[in-house]
């Protein structure tokens, strides 16, 4: 009975079933190839086969876990590449875990024909018939689902595009079938792998990988790695399967375990080079130069004086000069803007930037009817008339108003 606590009823804890548990209840997984070199009689075979099934039905509850072997069997058996894609067309749950399990044995070693050691009138018949008339069956369902599709994009009229995101996945998936070539040769043999001679960097950079390649990559095999990564830290697991992961991948050694985190680490790795390798090459992004029309847009300037005479020029000149001349018709001071170097003036707001604020000033023009025409003239000209006024410099601050004439601008 379970203990009570205060009155309350406190559920027992279930026992976890170790590893060795399931092992003496199942034995270890199937090695055909060294179960053969003992010899064994007819009575042995059909033992073994038998604990064969029971153990692949045990540790894999869903025959998809076994595809790769199915398709491997289906490469050695003469299937061609539209049989093995019309296969994979059709759902998963079609493909038995009888004969996904009959492919993995087959694959390992197992004789296809197992002679019957109770009735020998009895004619065995080839475990590979099975198979081939089962994915038969699949592979005609896959034919049609395929025809289907076929008829679909063939009836839209709209024309189908390719979103950005989906050419990035496609590009993805060419990039990495080096490496999931790799993935299945280290499935196939946990232990003889050898994971120092495998360099998913390199495979990238040959593909010419960039990181938002490298990005979508690192999620499938995250995705793919993170059984392993709960494995090897359960902690980490905030799922509550962790019983269910054991018992799936109870087969492991931890030395296999551990391996095969470390595999889609180095992937993973590989990817997070990619992305921050681009970090640092990557130019920083060139500022777009804004049009002189929308620099001078705020700018507060005097359109004309009747009683001076006089009419601004286009307040867009002053956009890139190197000198600009300016008339305050309310405090009669002419200045000059004299730019800091070959770039020009600039306008933010009201504000004139980019001058030499050491020699750029201003003086008091005591006639200005008569003197602002002293001041149509050319450049050099117009600086001698400037420098030869008696009244006294004061510095420019670069800020306009309404009653600002822009009277020249050179560049």
């Amino acid at each position: 009975m379970s203990p009570k606590v205060l009155g309350i009823k406190i559920p027992k804890k279930k026992r976890r079933t170790s590893k060795s548990q399931h092992l003496a209840y199942t034995g270890e997984e199937p090695d055909w190839e060294v179960f053969m070199q003992t010899n064994p009689d007819k009575e042995a075979i059909h033992r073994e086969r038998t604990r064969s099934y029971d153990w692949y039905n045990y540790y894999h509850k869903k025959s998809s876990s076994l595809f790769r072997d199915v398709e491997k069997w289906m490469k050695d058996n003469s299937y061609t590449k539209e049989d093995i894609k019309a296969w994979k067309a059709a759902e998963a749950w079609r493909t038995s875990m009888t004969v996904a399990s009959s492919c993995k044995l087959l694959n390992n070693g197992m004789p296809d024909i197992i002679l019957q050691p109770y009735n020998e009138e009895v004619e065995p018949k080839p475990v590979s018939d099975y198979i081939k008339k089962s994915l038969k069956e699949v592979i005609e369902v896959g034919y049609k689902q395929l025809e289907e599709k076929i008829k679909e994009t063939k009836n839209t009229k709209e024309k189908v595009v390719v979103s950005i995101q989906e050419r990035m996945r496609e590009i993805s998936a060419f990039m990495i079938e080096d490496i999931e070539s790799s993935v299945d040769i280290f499935h196939d043999d946990i232990t003889k792998f050898n994971l120092k001679e495998f360099e998913p960097i390199t495979i990238l950079r040959q593909k010419d990988a960039k990181a938002n390649h490298a990005r979508i990559i690192k999620t499938w095999y995250q995705s793919d790695g993170a059984d392993y990564e709960y494995l090897v830290h359960p902690n980490k697991n905030k799922n509550n399967d962790q019983d269910q992961l054991d018992e799936a991948y109870g087969h492991l050694s931890k030395v296999e375990k551990k391996k095969a985190n470390d595999f889609y680490k180095k992937i993973v790795s590989a990817c997070d080079i990619v992305i921050n390798e681009q970090k640092v090459r990557r130019k920083p992004r060139a500022v777009k130069a804004k049009r002189a029309e929308d620099v001078i847009k705020n700018l507060k300037f005097q359109m004309s004086d009747v009683s001076y005479g006089i009419t601004s020029v286009p307040p867009v000149e002053i956009v890139g000069s190197v000198l600009t001349v300016i008339f305050n018709t309310k405090t009669r001071k002419i200045g000059l803007y004299i730019a800091e170097d070959s770039s020009g003036l600039s306008v933010k707001g009201t504000t004139i930037y980019g001058y030499n604020e050491e020699i750029s000033v201003q003086k008091t023009l005591r006639k200005p009817k008569d003197q602002l025409k002293l001041f149509n003239v050319a450049k050099t000209k117009l600086v001698k008339e400037f420098k030869s006024l008696k009244t006294a410099d004061t510095k420019l601050n670069g800020r306009t108003n309404e009653h600002c004439i822009i009277l020249r601008c050179f560049k």
